[in-house]
């Protein structure tokens, strides 16, 4: 709103700039366009205002998205660092509900061409920051290893990512940053866990990054062991010998265990290509908003040129009479309604980073929790000015040829 409140202002000195560029070196046509806008302001703005709005809006969701993207890209080098993933099919795409025997790692590990495994173990549970606070569902995930090692990102943590770990396997846990942020969590809190031996405390050593929405706590594999009556595995992750190939590797261990059990077997790249693909499938609406309010936008922006030029009939009239040309008539209508994307797609850029800020660490962070990456790309920039350009352009040209075809005799005699 405050954006739109100044596109008049902020046109009005766009186009008096513009006219004292062109007041020694523009033809007659082009001083004439962005007159003609200053004398039409009231009318202009609106229009100018409605564009505005429409591509500072695809500026700014364009940005957020593409810096989600590049966050989640990130995040996904830096946990996935396994060679090849073994789970269970599942009905979730965020979790993994079925189990594994622990014999399937061992059979596995004993594979020619594999050098290393671990293992994951995800439960629901309860827990709660106080004994006298009210309990919530959290995702207890159980790693024999940190395969993200040094490559993982903490918000805070008690120290490197050495002495992080260390804090883990002496009993601490590890909570994301979604959790963190929902429950005012710090290092050092004590996370009341709800387990086989009952309630246990267990100090917060590190709040990671992490993309799921869900309240998740990572606790290393022996200490859960001790603390729950359990010995399944939910995932495996293999690491292949130097020289081996990993595709031929999941061919081989599918053709192993098919017949026995059906399991998801993924190299690397087919799994991070796999979360890719749902998460610019979970974006792509945004492609069809973006779309809509443009098309909004272009009709405000069409009913505004069609007014204003009915309500230059007599005006375009005498000039066509004093011999103006239809050719020139062309030009300055296109002149004019260029003007008028160029001026909505320049106020847009300060407008959609504006709107980029506030999704990225505000909407986000207050609705997700997690903290995303601000990644301006000029090309986000560039394809949105174009947008309002064409789009300014392609809603002059009715207007243009209605006015163009209308005899200058009818267009100047009296009403």
């Amino acid at each position: 709103i405050g954006a739109a409140l100044l596109t008049p202002i902020l046109t009005l000195w766009l186009m008096e700039g513009l006219q004292a560029l062109l007041r020694q070196r523009g033809g007659v046509i082009e001083r004439m366009a962005p007159r003609t806008i200053v004398r039409s302001l009231s009318r202009m703005a609106v229009a100018v205002a409605a564009l505005m709005v429409a591509v500072s809006a695809i500026i700014g969701v364009g940005v957020m998205v593409s810096s989600f993207r590049q966050t989640v890209v990130l995040w996904l080098d830096d946990v996935l660092q396994a060679d090849i993933f073994v789970s269970p099919p599942s009905l979730s795409s965020n979790s993994v509900d079925a189990t594994l025997d622990p014999a399937l790692r061992d059979r596995l590990a004993a594979m020619p061409g594999i050098s290393r495994t671990a293992t994951t173990r995800g439960v629901d549970v309860v827990a709660r920051t106080a004994p006298d606070a009210d309990i919530f569902p959290i995702r207890l995930v159980a790693l024999s290893d940190d395969l993200a090692g040094p490559d993982r990102r903490y918000r805070s943590a008690v120290g490197d990512w050495q002495q992080t770990w260390q804090a883990v396997r002496d009993g601490g846990v590890l909570v994301n940053e979604p959790m963190a942020n929902r429950l005012n969590l710090r290092v050092g809190d004590m996370l009341r866990i709800q387990t086989d031996r009952g309630e246990e405390a267990f100090p917060i050593a590190g709040i990671t990054v992490d993309f799921d929405v869900r309240s998740v706590v990572f606790m290393d594999d022996p200490i859960y062991r001790q603390w729950y009556d359990d010995a399944l595995i939910s995932a495996i992750a293999l690491f292949v010998a130097p020289g081996v190939d990993v595709d031929s590797m999941v061919q081989t261990i599918r053709a192993d265990v098919a017949g026995e059990q059906e399991l998801l077997v993924r190299s690397n790249r087919g799994t991070r290509e796999n979360a890719l693909e749902v998460f610019d499938r979970t974006f792509t609406i945004t492609l069809a908003l973006q779309f809509l309010a443009t098309i909004v936008a272009f009709i405000g922006i069409l009913s505004t040129l069609m007014s204003l030029q009915f309500e230059r009939v007599r005006e375009i009239g005498v000039l066509r009479a004093t011999g103006m040309t239809r050719r020139q008539l062309w030009r300055l209508s296109l002149l004019e309604t260029g003007l008028v994307g160029a001026t909505a797609g320049l106020l847009a850029m300060p407008t959609g980073f504006v709107l980029a800020v506030i999704l990225i660490y505000i909407i986000n962070l207050r609705s997700f929790g997690w903290t995303l990456e601000m990644r301006l790309e000029p090309g986000e920039f560039v394809q949105a000015f174009l947008v309002a350009l064409v789009a300014a352009l392609l809603a002059g040209i009715y207007p243009a040829w209605k006015i163009g075809n209308t005899p200058p005799a009818i267009a100047v005699r009296s009403e």
